[in-house]
């Protein structure tokens, strides 16, 4: 019984302790004379490139880069979900989660699968597909649907299908790696935000070649990407395009640097 008089006495001593600590800490706390605690903010890092490109943020100096750029072998059929409808087919899906292992990132699109043309590479086909850094579209295709490579920041080379005549919305939205593309001579339309925020981190100044036959191109088609959190117009990207031309109107209109051909 003594025993457990004196275990008691001595937890009550403890409890009593351990308040009177924490209300003084309380108090310290709210005292304003306390000092602060020492806090010094990271350095801003983040630089915007020059034109003259001698300075690149050190967040786009990792670039991805492809390893077969020059692959010409079709990626076999069995990478990809599609759809037939006639003599058509469409890609549905790239299958990257369950062949990245492999580690393709360079994919070369068949241009025919059960012996019918590959018309179309259809919405969302490649969304997100973090791993592709090239990809050959053949030119059977002539439409490339909405959010087809969507976020697809490590894309560096689109080689376009020769035939393609519409480019849809948000088709290249966030493909910030991207290098120099040559829309073909055919192209009507390009959709709403198709490139928004792409070529950027490229570190590098970019051309997109934009044909007489575009008569169409949707809002924020090339606008402006974020550095930080402050909205930066492209500094990179120039497009060429013929004098007086619909494109050559976009980009004046929208404050898109040019390059006019001759």
């Amino acid at each position: 019984m003594m025993k457990y008089k004196l275990f008691c006495a001595l937890l009550v001593v403890s409890v009593t302790a351990l308040m009177a600590s924490c209300v003084g800490n309380v108090d310290a706390a709210l005292d304003s004379s306390a000092p602060a605690p020492s806090y010094t903010p990271p350095p801003d890092s983040t630089t915007i490139a020059p034109l003259d490109n001698t300075t690149i943020p050190p967040t786009l100096s990792l670039r991805p880069y492809p390893v077969n750029p020059d692959k010409t072998e079709p990626n076999p059929v069995s990478h990809f979900f599609y759809t037939i409808d006639g003599d058509s087919v469409t890609i549905t899906k790239y299958k990257w989660e369950f062949i990245m292992g492999e580690k393709d990132g360079d994919v070369v699109i068949p241009d025919k699968i059960e012996g019918k043309s590959v018309t179309s590479i259809g919405k969302n086909a490649f969304r997100g597909c973090n791993y592709l850094t090239s990809v050959k579209i053949p030119n059977s295709v002539t439409t490339i649907e909405e959010g087809a490579f969507y976020s697809c920041y490590s894309l560096v080379i689109v080689k376009m299908s020769e035939n393609i005549t519409s480019i849809g919305d948000n088709a290249f939205y966030g493909c910030s790696f991207l290098t120099d593309i040559a829309i073909p001579n055919g192209v009507t339309k390009i959709g709403e935000e198709a490139f928004y925020g792409a070529f950027y981190n490229s570190g590098v100044l970019q051309r997109i070649t934009l044909p007489d036959s575009v008569t169409s191109i949707g809002k924020d088609a090339f606008a402006y990407t974020l550095i930080g959190t402050y909205p930066i117009s492209n500094p990179y990207l120039t497009v060429t395009c013929s004098p007086n031309s619909y494109a050559h109107q976009y980009c004046v209109e929208n404050n898109i640097q040019f390059q006019l051909t001759s």
